[in-house]
């Protein structure tokens, strides 16, 4: 997937963008996007509305992209043939990995017999993955940059957006990473209230360094994963469970990234604790002084003016974030099923309930004082970890403390 580098509406800084190719051309194309959240708003970076309708600049570019890669291996008449495997230096390999066998036809396919023919990359065919590779045990040893699949190795994957695995937990997913050129994997949430699909790199909203790490590619210059309101997206990557704009919006008819709200009111009442960010197009938890919406009663902004500022309390912002309850001190939070899996909470003192299934799994808990969890949902806190002070945690019948035991409802150790 080679996105188009360093383009950027309404934004001072630049986005930075891994690389790849497109796979869709938008604008004058009539084919829809893959999610139903593509064509949403429409709203520039500071609230402005974007280009209306036509093909952008940005469409033309991603058109003249995917139009560079098409046609090899395909089987319709004026293809060219491919002499080579996915990931192979032959001159016309096939372009995707989904079909990365070159047949005797020069048509990509998934793999057959990979002791026949050039451009392969071993003789051994992955019953996963359609790809030839060099053979490999279960758990057999690979070359750098493979990993050992269906008897064969093949090459890591690159961040696309594309989902690997499905119906996983997010402690499966993680342990997945070793499949990913990135060395990271993240959850899509899928019907599933305890799993999901699984992708290569950081979900939209996480710290980044670069592209690299990120599911899309594309690394916003606030240091987090998912592109700006007002900046450039490929519609075709608008994916369930995953889109290259941290709004989740990639309007088909412009190629830029669109806003789920407009202002503050967009996002609940005048103290609701939640404002619009105009950079992301989300409603956030945050609070203006002036001009926008504050906090709870029990609860003051740490905003002097228009800027977004937090709505924190005498058990401090975390536990406002985590949507906790403040009493004498003590921060409680409660969590139902998949609430707070694959979060973080930093807190002081805090109680977390982890009352549904899966409620709290792969969360980690980031404890100033103390931090006691008590699991009463079934796997409701496998993988959990906790680091700071003091840790505890408890759990009732049938549910899961992750590594820990548990003996008569009590967990033998700390997290």
């Amino acid at each position: 997937m080679r996105f188009v580098h360093g383009i950027s509406i309404g934004i001072a800084a630049a986005t930075v963008f891994a690389g790849g190719t497109a796979t869709f051309g938008c604008g004058g194309n009539s084919a829809e996007p893959t999610s139903t959240t593509a064509i949403d708003g429409g709203q520039g970076s500071e609230g402005g509305r974007g280009p209306e309708s036509g093909t952008s600049n940005h469409c033309a570019l991603f058109e003249r992209e995917a139009a560079a890669d098409a046609g090899v291996g395909g089987a319709h008449p004026g293809d060219a043939p491919c002499n080579g495997d996915f990931g192979t230096t032959a001159s016309a390999s096939c372009p995707t990995r989904d079909m990365g066998f070159c047949s005797s036809q020069g048509v990509c396919t998934r793999c057959g017999d990979c002791a026949v023919g050039a451009g392969r990359r071993g003789t051994a065919c992955s019953s996963e993955e359609g790809l030839c590779g060099t053979p490999c045990g279960e758990a057999g040893a690979c070359p750098a940059g493979e990993y050992c699949s269906g008897g064969a190795c093949v090459p890591q994957r690159p961040n696309d957006g594309k989902p690997f695995l499905s119906t996983v937990s997010a402690k499966a997913c993680a342990e997945a990473a070793i499949r990913c050129e990135s060395g990271f994997a993240s959850l899509g949430r899928s019907g599933s209230p305890s799993t999901g699909s699984c992708f290569c790199g950081k979900p939209n909203g996480a710290a980044c360094a670069s592209g690299a790490e990120c599911s899309m590619g594309i690394c916003a210059a606030d240091g987090k994963c998912g592109a700006f309101v007002g900046e450039a997206c490929d519609p075709s990557n608008n994916r369930v469970g995953r889109s290259p704009c941290r709004s989740d919006a990639c309007r088909a008819d412009t190629c830029v990234c669109a806003a789920r709200c407009t202002d503050d009111s967009s996002c609940g009442d005048a103290a609701s604790g939640q404002v619009c960010d105009t950079k992301t197009g989300l409603c956030i938890h945050g609070c203006r002084a002036h001009g926008g919406n504050g906090c709870p009663a029990t609860e003051t902004c740490t905003s002097t003016g228009n800027a977004i500022g937090e709505c924190t309390s005498p058990c401090g912002s975390g536990c406002v974030l985590a949507n906790g309850v403040c009493r004498d001190g003590v921060c409680t939070i409660r969590c139902g099923v998949s609430e707070c899996q694959g979060t973080t909470i930093s807190c002081d003192k805090c109680v977390i309930e982890c009352e549904g299934v899966s409620s709290c799994q792969s969360l980690r808990v980031v404890a100033t004082t103390s931090a006691t969890l008590s699991c009463t949902g079934e796997a409701s806190c496998e993988d959990v970890s906790c680091s700071g002070g003091t840790c505890d945690a408890t759990c009732g019948p049938s549910s899961g403390c992750g590594p820990l035991s548990c003996d008569a409802g009590v967990c033998s150790g700390r997290f």
